[in-house]
């Protein structure tokens, strides 16, 4: 079983187990690729696919151009087997058993690897540090972080994801919290497996982005280094380090250009007194004040002192052994065409050419510690159009084509600032123009007609961000002003409609009128024509007219009583009560007038009945008439007389 280990500027990006006997895994830019290149112009959404065929696993180019290339020649079908590497510029992919701890892509240096362990099984070894350092170039340590930045509150953080889960959300029980009400208590989810990280979003009202992409699903979204995920302002960028990156660099970046030929015949590399921090024979120690026991290679001084002697023998003797496996390596391989290789090319060259093949391999590599990496790479060209390889040539192809790639990435980065800048600048001018020109009272929408061109730009920057709030504010403002007012006037309305009501009530009726002006002063209503102050007079009004009313009612009834109209007068004080509120004084008069109608009408009767006694039945009936007449309906005698009427037919 392998796996297949991808590169991307010779940092591990992602390591791919080809375990499925029934999978077809693919590579290019689509997400759904087994191994996504992301974001590299020439690469196809699906550029190749890997799959198992007659027990070997083969790779097929699928995408009309961008081959792979293997070495320098240039394929479309590849057999992976342990050991096999490929490259689909910028990526380097190789393939790797399973159980393979090593992570070197450098079979050379691999080799040096298995002679430093090897060596260091001897007890004593005088060269044992030297050893371990070589060893350790191979061992990487993985970084997982988690870079946090909130553009509102410009509030920044680092995690060093350690764990293998991570739950991020607004709870404060969660392993990240953002604190903010609207992300979920619980927003998403960080796992990590065999050492690649998942998001499992839990679908929250506001969305989570990765990318600016929507997660749209719960599913695991593998993350890949430098991956932004977002949730309204806050950012969250993924990133995988090499912790000992740098240190590790130090250590091996002198290794790369060292021809072995210059110091394979070290006369002191089995001096066993030397070890790597040793002060002996310091008097032999050269610096570049002696230009004779400086070594200038490829533009780089390294001082021939006994200890660089014993390193450069040491790499020296790692690199010819590293040859010579390479060699055995290639011999094995099935796909070479050992046949058709000659055992010495350059041999086979007349001394001219040989001489040229010289010439322009040093010129080759002097334009390259120059920077000069086209014209090295032409240079170059011109010696592999004699002879397939010389010495390190296609080493040195391999870091050539590495610098025009970083030339042409730092070219592009240089063009994008530029063109970022001018991004800038012309949002920087557009919105101070649209600030002049646009009014106080702006719409969103005129303000997004000026702003037009730079939103065009970017939508999202700060200025455009925070100027269109400004109106958006403004504009919410107005609204809500126009909205009081006419809500304002809505009752202002209505509280004239009330006031107009009580006031016919109350000129057919002053006391349900002085009733209704009562209930229109407990309405709560914007008053703007001040009519609850003028209710209040109309109440005052009423109530005099009201007095007026029950005075005149009783000065009335008092002139009917003197002419002996009792029924008159108790009604009259009827009709006053009934405009008023209640009010002893009326109600004392007529229980006073009904009793002496009652009197009166007691007298009246007991003649009638005395009349009938005597046998005057028409007198009597006569008395009984006048009761009728005088009382109040349903009085005592005034239904007494009608029984009597009743009896003698009157």
């Amino acid at each position: 079983m392998v796996k297949l280990v991808v590169r991307l500027h010779g940092k591990v990006i992602q390591t791919l187990e080809l375990s499925d006997p029934a999978t077809t895994y693919w590579a290019g830019r689509s997400e759904n690729c087994q191994v996504v290149l992301n974001h590299e112009k020439g690469i196809s959404r699906q550029h190749f696919k890997i799959n198992l065929k007659e027990g070997l696993w083969n790779l097929e180019v699928t995408s009309t151009y961008g081959d792979i290339k293997t070495g320098e020649t240039t394929v479309r079908e590849l057999v992976l087997q342990e050991g096999t590497s490929f490259s689909l510029t910028p990526y380097e992919f190789h393939v790797e058993s399973i159980h393979t701890q090593s992570h070197s892509s450098d079979l050379a240096l691999a080799s040096g690897e298995a002679r430093a362990r090897s060596s260091s099984s001897a007890a004593g070894s005088p060269h044992q540090e030297f050893e371990k350092t070589v060893t350790r170039v191979f061992e990487t340590s993985k970084q997982y972080t988690l870079a946090y930045f909130n553009k509102d509150t410009n509030e920044s953080k680092v995690f060093i994801l350690t764990k293998n889960e991570y739950v991020i959300g607004r709870d404060p029980g969660c392993d990240i919290v953002l604190n903010d009400a609207r992300v979920s208590r619980r927003q998403f989810k960080l796992i990590n497996k065999n050492g690649s990280f998942y998001l499992m979003d839990n679908l929250g009202i506001n969305a989570t982005k990765i990318n600016k992409i929507k997660v749209t699903s719960n599913e695991p979204q593998l993350l890949s280094s430098n991956d932004e995920i977002k949730i309204l302002s806050h950012k969250l960028k993924f990133e995988i380090r090499d912790s000992q990156f740098e240190s590790q660099w130090q250590k091996v970046k002198h290794l790369a250009l060292i021809d072995p030929a210059d110091f394979s015949n070290n006369p002191d590399l089995n001096d066993p007194s030397l070890g790597e921090g040793s002060t002996a024979n310091q008097s032999n120690e050269t610096t570049d004040s002696d230009p004779a026991k400086i070594l200038n290679f490829w533009g780089i001084k390294i001082a021939l002192t006994k200890k660089n002697k014993i390193r450069m023998g040491l790499v020296g003797l790692l690199l010819i052994v590293a040859i010579v496996i390479s060699s055995d390596n290639s011999s094995m391989d099935p796909n070479a065409n050992v046949a058709n290789q000659p055992a010495n090319p350059l041999a086979k060259l007349t001394p001219e050419e040989q001489k040229q093949v010289k010439v322009q391999y040093e010129l080759a590599k002097d334009l390259y510690t120059k920077g000069n990496y086209q014209m090295a790479k032409e240079e170059l060209t011109k010696v592999h159009a004699k002879i397939p390889s010389y010495l390190d040539s296609l080493e040195l192809a391999r870091f050539i084509e590495v610098g025009i790639q970083s030339a042409q990435e730092r070219e592009q980065q240089e063009r994008l600032k530029r063109e970022a800048a001018e991004i800038e600048e012309k949002i920087v001018n557009i919105v101070a123009f649209c600030r002049q020109q646009l009014k106080p009272d702006a719409s969103i929408a005129e303000s997004d007609d000026c702003l037009s061109p730079a939103i065009q730009l970017n939508p999202e920057h700060e200025l455009l961000v925070t100027f269109r709030g400004e109106i958006a504010r403004v504009e919410e403002q107005r609204k809500t002003l126009e909205a009081e007012r006419a809500f304002k006037a809505a009752q202002a309305a209505e509280l004239e409609k009330q006031y107009k009501l009580a006031l016919e009530i109350s000129q057919k009726d002053p006391y349900k009128g002085k009733q209704a002006f009562e209930d229109f002063l407990k309405l709560t209503m914007d008053d703007p024509k001040k009519l609850q102050d003028k209710a209040k007079r109309d109440i005052k009004r009423l109530e005099r007219k009201i007095k007026q009313s029950i005075s005149s009612a009783i000065n009335s009834v008092k002139t009917l009583v003197e002419e002996g109209k009792h029924r008159q007068a108790i009604i009259a004080l009827e009709k006053a009560v009934e405009m008023s509120p209640p009010n002893h004084e009326l109600d004392e008069e007529i229980e006073k007038i009904t009793e002496d109608l009652r009197k009166k009408m007691q007298a009246l009767y007991q003649e009638a009945i005395l009349e009938e006694n005597i046998g005057n039945v028409d007198t009597a009936k006569d008395r009984w008439k006048k009761i009728i007449e005088q009382d109040i309906p349903n009085g005592e005698y005034h239904n007494k007389a009608k029984i009597k009427l009743k009896k003698y037919g009157g």
